[in-house]
């Protein structure tokens, strides 16, 4: 077994190092050690990034592999949203790419990166290669490679470009690029294009682009997935044609882009069953499926939810430890009374405090709430998330919506 090998990265200064730059440099000739992982776990409150510059990863001569490699995470509790959000672990370069790595294999998970000018994920010629999952890319372009022996993997990430960019793009003999159950967004631009020998793989991917597919000859390969979703009339079946790029799709396509499902999206229950390939949950860790059968996309969205009609149901206890796991309803109305649950049966749940009308996008509910366990709406559209004891933030308002605790 590889030796795992950790730092914290935290820009307040309490962890090992500031920046992952830092971390990198560090990390000198010794990475090419057989059996060693480098792990870099990556906190909030401010930018990973020194100085607006991209981070460097330098080939040193022996390539990096499965037993040698960097491996960048977010910190529990500090992985993106679903949308940029630079109250979570990110990483923002002001000019150039992100991130260019020569020769090594870079681990990335539940991360966010952005380039305000070029591509977020480069890889020149060589054999760098990009494994990232659970994670979030924003730039002129997503992941771009040159000619070598690279082998890059996007699993349960969303990948959003400027407009008229390009959000994926492979080329040359040796180069493979696998994307599975991702959201890639690119308004008026190209969802990905194959050059001069790559081989692009997708699948229960969703695609907003005014292309969404380009294969530009030279022996490349484009493998478009069975249950790949598209913007235009792309996709191979018939019923994933034409999907919008709406609300009728995502929470919001305007302003700060929400990518979690819609209520009665068209990508709900329409996906293809790939736990034999990625496992089996979605870019937040949700469980897949859901419902009937896999969501399309980075999302794995919550049983349909049914109104409450304005009036709290079930057992709405006025005192911790009253009320075991089960199903609740917060009233529409404002003020409404305080729901206090703890799940005596499920150790995990050690009490939580809602109320009075929970508001949106993270606004903490008074002192002393705690809740440990998960909790979630029914509507795919209100999330509440714990990794971490105490979490008292809902990610959207809750009025007149059904939520179970598990």
């Amino acid at each position: 077994m590889p030796t795992v090998i950790t730092k914290t990265i935290k820009p307040d200064g309490t962890g090992d190092y500031l920046t992952l730059q830092a971390w990198i440099t560090a990390q000198g000739a010794d990475l090419p050690v057989l059996d060693q992982i480098r792990r870099a776990v990556c906190y909030s409150g401010g930018n990973l990034c020194s100085g607006g510059e991209l981070l460097f990863l330098p080939g040193w001569g022996v390539k990096s592999d499965a037993t040698r490699y960097y491996d960048i995470v977010a910190a529990p509790g500090h992985e993106h949203p679903g949308y940029w959000d630079t109250g979570k672990a990110y990483f923002q370069a002001a000019a150039g790419y992100a991130i260019r790595s020569y020769d090594n294999v870079v681990h990335l998970t539940g991360m966010q990166f952005k380039s305000n000018t070029n591509i977020c994920l480069y890889a020149p010629p060589g054999a760098a290669s990009y494994i990232a999952d659970m994670c979030l890319l924003n730039g002129v372009q997503g992941l771009g490679t040159d000619t070598g022996a690279q082998v890059h993997r996007l699993t349960h990430s969303q990948i959003v470009v400027g407009t008229g960019g390009l959000a994926l793009y492979c080329r040359g003999n040796g180069v493979t690029m696998d994307v599975y159950d991702c959201t890639i967004i690119a308004p008026s631009g190209q969802g990905m294009a194959a050059y001069l020998g790559c081989v692009f793989t997708s699948e229960n991917c969703y695609w907003k682009a005014a292309l969404c597919y380009q294969s530009s000859g030279g022996g490349a390969v484009v493998n478009k997935g069975a249950n790949d979703a598209t913007s235009t009339a792309e996709a191979t079946n018939p019923a994933l044609r034409n999907i919008p790029f709406s609300t009728a799709t995502f929470v919001s396509v305007t302003g700060t882009l929400d990518l979690h499902l819609a209520a009665g999206s068209a990508l709900i229950d329409t996906g293809a069953d790939l736990s034999a390939i990625v496992g089996s949950y979605d870019f937040e860790g949700t469980v897949r499926p859901q419902g009937a059968a896999w969501d399309i996309g980075a999302d794995e969205a919550p049983p349909a939810w049914k109104s409450c009609g304005g009036a709290a149901t079930g057992p709405v206890p006025t005192a911790a430890g009253a009320a075991s796991r089960g199903t609740y309803c917060v009233g529409a109305a404002t003020g409404a009374a305080p729901v206090v649950v703890c799940a005596a049966d499920n150790p995990t749940c050690a009490g939580v405090l809602f109320g009075p009308s929970p508001t949106a996008h993270g606004h903490a509910h008074g002192s002393g709430e705690r809740f440990s366990g998960r909790l979630f709406t029914h509507d795919g559209l209100d999330m509440v998330w714990s990794r971490g004891s105490p979490e008292t933030r809902f990610s959207r308002a809750i009025p007149d919506r059904i939520f179970t605790v598990q």
